[in-house]
């Protein structure tokens, strides 16, 4: 399978812990209470203040809006909430819209390209509407949309994007079935997190348009394509990192050596800091990485990068990477076939691993403090069985359902949900009447 890449609420208040404790989250509006002697305060809730660390703890983060919290005499700050401006997510409970791609097939009567709407309740209830629209054909990188969930961005199979806005009563309106036909070869999307900015992956090589592109976002939905900000090879993923930073999954990046990633600067103009070799590649093996995805841990500290080049001997696997203040350090690899789609548990301590030929979902377990961070437990606990041809996924990051993941399956869609202490749930099938391609699901 080729790739083109490739993520709770609780009580108002939580109060300090002991010396060597960590502090609880704040809730949604609330003020996560202060680690101890050596705790680690915890984090904000969606708009609130993150607890203080005690003498050597780390201060926790801020929520969406909220104020990280302070370090303690030897500890580290807390970061900041990010700031939505004009883009004010919604509640963090509430129903959601699922937006799917679905392909039509020649050989079947009636069927044609369009995009199905469910809705996903505040219960967990994933329901069909019966609503469609069209667009373009879908491919199969996920659909993003803004951080108030009125815009969606759908990347399709001709390299254009498909534009929609969703009502309050969930109503959808195509504002651009093709945006960016002819200025470049759409593959992941990704949106900054204020909402302002749609960052878009060009595969090719850079006399022919490769690189990383940007699209700004108004206020008023007005959109404007800035331009490609970097030149690159063979694009496939790109992380966002506090500040104005990123990881940049490509081969070769504004005149660098050949690489796997790249730490680059997004800010005007951007550029590229550093790379990093992932993968065993020689250098000059035509068949290089192919980076098929990539997530990042909340606490920002690892990033995982799978490589799922199928026209190779060696095999695929998923490069673990140290992210510094300034620096990215290899820290081992897991070897999983096919890794093409991943997601990091919002609760910080578990990761799971799509693997598309492989009929699977495997479940990695987190510790930051180990010299490789990450272990291979195995596939999740399946109730029904595997998912089959499972695709990009898509998942809530907030709210009841916070942790919930969307996987394409030839079946439908295919759901696991991660949990506390690092837990994984198999939540069976969702079944559809048609193949679905891509999926995206309101923040």
């Amino acid at each position: 399978m080729i790739s083109i890449l490739a993520l709770a609420s609780c009580s108002s208040s939580d109060s300090k812990t002991g010396d060597d404790g960590a502090a609880g989250h704040g809730g949604h509006g609330g003020t996560a209470g202060s680690g101890g002697d050596d705790g680690t305060a915890g984090s904000g809730g969606d708009d609130g203040t993150a607890g203080s660390g005690g003498e050597d703890g780390t201060g926790g983060t801020g929520g969406d809006d909220g104020t990280g919290g302070t370090g303690g005499d030897d500890g580290e700050a807390g970061s900041g909430g990010e700031e939505h401006g004009c883009r004010e997510p919604g509640p963090a409970d509430r129903e959601r819209i699922v937006v799917v791609g679905v392909k039509g097939s020649p050989v079947i009567e009636g069927s044609f390209d369009h995009y199905q709407v469910l809705r996903l309740t505040e219960d967990g209830a994933l329901e069909a509407t019966g609503k469609i629209f069209e667009m373009g054909q879908p491919s199969d990188d996920p659909i993003v949309f803004t951080p108030d969930g009125k815009l969606g961005f759908a990347p399709q199979s001709n390299g254009t994007v498909g534009v929609f806005r969703v009502a309050d009563d969930g109503e959808i309106e195509v504002l651009d079935p093709a945006l960016g036909a002819g200025r470049f070869y759409a593959g992941q999307l990704v949106m900054s997190p204020a909402g302002d900015h749609l960052f878009v992956n060009d595969v090719n090589w850079p006399d022919n348009g490769g690189g990383l592109y940007r699209v700004d976002i108004g206020c008023d939905d007005s959109l404007t394509i800035a331009g490609r900000i970097i030149a690159s090879k063979s694009a496939r993923g790109l992380v966002l990192l506090p500040g104005d930073e990123a990881i940049f999954g490509a081969r070769e990046v504004d005149g660098f050596e050949p690489h796997d990633i790249f730490r680059v600067s997004l800010a005007d103009p951007a550029a590229t800091i550093a790379g990093l070799d992932l993968f065993p590649y020689s250098p000059d093996d035509w068949s290089f990485a192919w980076i098929s995805s990539m997530g990042l841990m909340p606490d920002g500290k690892h990033l995982l990068v799978g490589d799922n080049n199928e026209y190779t001997e060696l095999p695929n696997s998923v490069a673990i990477v140290e992210v510094g203040e300034t620096t990215l350090e290899h820290k081992g690899a897991i070897e999983i076939e096919d890794p093409y789609s991943m997601a990091t548990s919002p609760f910080g301590d578990a990761a799971i691993v799509v693997s598309g030929y492989g009929d699977n979902v495997f479940v990695l377990d987190y510790d930051a403090t180990a010299d490789v961070p990450f272990a291979l437990r195995g596939a999740v606990e399946y109730v029904g069985g595997r998912p089959q041809v499972p695709g990009k996924l898509a998942m809530v990051a907030r709210g009841s359902q916070q942790g919930r993941v969307l996987i394409p399956d030839v079946r439908g869609l295919f759901q696991v949900k991660f949990g506390e202490s690092a837990t994984v749930t198999d939540l069976g099938l969702f079944r559809l009447e048609r193949i679905p391609s891509n999926v995206g699901v309101q923040p």
